[in-house]
């Protein structure tokens, strides 16, 4: 065939020919087929492959010229997908393949399984060059036969991407009729109905105890300490709150001493009433001192105790009243009454 610029009507007719046939091809395999096979009824070349890619850097023969199917053992494909693989160039143009950076062992084969020049062209589809048309021959490709490869890549890419639609949109139809995606989507509602929803709104409340029941202070203090937490379940006996326990214990100690003193006024008296009619005739007076003291200190270590109140039925800790003081005056002392309210719910 001649290799001018200008197209022959022979070159036209042939090449319009090839495009019917692409744009008629049943199958994806018929259009391989068209491509490798019939294509050099436009351009001059010796063997053909169409080389699509695998994976993410995989390249992989589906259609070779002059044979049925691909030998995936063959020298020849194992050279092709390798030189795909490691040496394709960059750009989306139809290039002719050069030596510069190829490894020794593309080369070595190169000049045992393919002696001409190998011509690659992009067959533009969506996946962008996703698909290369493999050409070689013995005579070095000139301008025209390469303008030609590459509006018969653009041919069959446009044809390809037709089939890749087809396709995509068959096994999205196989999807949906497949009874394991229905059975699939049924069981996936129902775990979702089995989810529980909180369903919440805002509104205006007032919390009331069911049976409320008042814990008072036993005595005039300030709270020291509140020993439970709000909503918290108590028991029976527990600490609720700790007064300020400052001047029990000040009561406490002075009762103390005041019981030693009346204990040591009653033995020195006791050990004077062998001599002294006095004496002895004190004793009484002062064993009733020492009694009396005794019983004030026993009251101060009874009102040291009751600094810290405790719970006498079981139920939640609604809510916590502070202390409420009251002041008065009686004669010359200034007296105050507090208390401290807790709300129990059973």
């Amino acid at each position: 065939m001649s290799e001018p610029n200008q197209f022959d009507t022979a070159q036209l007719s042939a090449l319009f020919d090839v495009e019917h046939r692409a744009r008629k091809a049943e199958t994806l395999k018929a259009l391989r087929y068209v491509a490798v096979n019939d294509a050099r009824q436009v351009i001059d070349y010796q063997q053909a492959a169409m080389v699509e890619r695998s994976g993410v850097n995989g390249w992989r023969i589906t259609a070779l010229a002059n044979v049925p199917s691909v030998d995936r053992n063959s020298l020849y494909v194992q050279w092709v997908e390798h030189v795909m693989a490691h040496h394709l160039p960059v750009g989306s143009e139809p290039t002719v393949l050069g030596t510069d950076g190829m490894d020794e062992w593309a080369l070595a084969t190169w000049r045992e399984v393919c002696p001409g020049q190998v011509l690659l062209v992009p067959m533009n589809t969506r996946e962008s060059s996703a698909s290369w048309l493999w050409l070689t021959r013995e005579a070095p490709w000139q301008p025209a036969p390469i303008n030609l490869a590459a509006h018969l890549g653009e041919v069959f890419g446009h044809a390809m991407n037709a089939f890749v639609q087809t396709r995509q949109r068959a096994q999205w139809r196989s999807r949906l009729r497949s009874s394991r995606l229905w059975w699939g989507a049924l069981v996936l509602a129902l775990l979702i109905l089995c989810l529980p929803v909180r369903l919440s709104a805002l509104a205006p409340a007032e919390v009331v105890a069911r049976a409320p029941l008042m814990v008072s202070s036993p005595m005039d203090g300030v709270v020291d300490h509140v020993l439970v937490e709000p909503n918290a379940q108590v028991i029976k006996g527990q600490p609720l709150v700790k007064l300020q326990d400052i001047d029990a214990q000040a009561r406490l100690k002075v009762a103390d001493q005041a019981l030693n003193v009346a204990q040591a006024r009653y033995e020195q008296a006791r050990q004077e009433a062998f001599g002294d009619a006095k004496s002895r005739a004190s004793m009484a007076a002062l064993s009733a001192e020492r009694d009396l003291r005794a019983v004030q200190r026993t009251y101060a270590e009874v009102q040291l105790e009751q600094v810290i109140l405790r719970l006498m039925r079981p139920g939640w800790q609604f809510s916590t009243i502070p202390m409420i003081g009251q002041g008065g005056r009686y004669g010359q002392a200034n007296a105050s009454c507090s208390w401290l309210t807790h709300w129990i719910v059973r």
